[in-house]
């Protein structure tokens, strides 16, 4: 079984599980309903395409494609960070003490405060932040206590549909036809006109990123899980999703530590 409850090759026949019992469970039940109608290979490849890492130049490519109206800092901060999307929406200009944000236990999932430093491209990120904060309502200007908003005062919610276009016009994502076994960009299959559904990298794909990329980078397990949030090790470590280029460089530095 991968590590996110999806299915490997060797089990692509068997049926779908239980239905989700959870939200966290929502998205991978929803890919084995549509998956269990699509073929072995587009079943693979949708499982490669749905779960996993952005690599460096992917995640250039969609911050330059989404929208430059609070998202696109919204969508950076989570990748920087690994912020959940629930936290990350709930951020509030009063939680800046100085140099770093403090987010309150109540905010947090783990119900434990935490201290993110302003360091590095967050530096930019709040400056541009604090800048937008004023936003028109009946014709009176206000300031919105919500770090990202995008020109109404409110907090980021929902933007699936931005996503998902975007996803797929970086070449992360793609429309899936479960009747006609095609994909594509168009949201409607040209052959049976049906809806498709959309297989492709998740907002919360930012969090296994980010994560994934502290490891790699040599940061201390510790100082991850205090940025990240984890609570237990053992959730931790199924964020941390190694790349092949980590795993080649693993397999080299064994083979000379070997060769002595």
């Amino acid at each position: 079984m991968h590590p996110w409850g999806l299915r490997t090759e060797r089990s692509l026949a068997r049926k779908p599980q239980r239905p989700a019992t959870s939200k966290s469970e929502g998205s991978n039940s929803r890919l084995f309903r549509v998956a269990g109608r699509l073929r072995d290979h587009q079943y693979a490849r949708a499982i490669r395409m749905w779960s996993g890492v952005f690599k460096p130049e992917q995640m250039r490519t969609l911050l330059d494609r989404l929208p430059d109206d609070g998202l696109r800092d919204y969508v950076a901060f989570g990748y920087i960070t690994g912020m959940r999307k629930g936290e990350l929406s709930a951020l509030r200009l009063s939680f800046l003490h100085g140099d770093a944000i403090v987010v309150p236990a109540g905010v947090c999932k783990n119900k434990k405060p935490r201290r993110i430093p302003v360091a590095g491209p967050l530096v930019a990120i709040i400056k541009r932040r604090k800048a937008a904060q004023s936003f028109e309502s009946n014709g009176v200007t206000q300031l919105s206590e919500f770090i990202f908003q995008r020109g109404d005062g409110l907090p980021v919610s929902e933007f699936r549909k931005s996503w998902q276009s975007e996803c797929i016009a970086a070449g992360v994502g793609a429309m899936f036809c479960a009747t006609c076994n095609n994909s594509g960009a168009e949201k409607r299959c040209p052959t049976c006109k049906r809806a498709r559904t959309y297989f492709g990298r998740i907002f919360h794909d930012l969090r296994r990123t980010s994560i994934s990329d502290m490891i790699d980078a040599k940061v201390p397990q510790s100082t991850c899980m205090s940025i990240s949030g984890h609570k237990t090790i053992s959730v931790f470590l199924r964020y941390a999703i190694s790349s092949d280029e980590s795993k080649s460089e693993a397999l080299e530095k064994t083979a000379q530590h070997r060769a002595g």
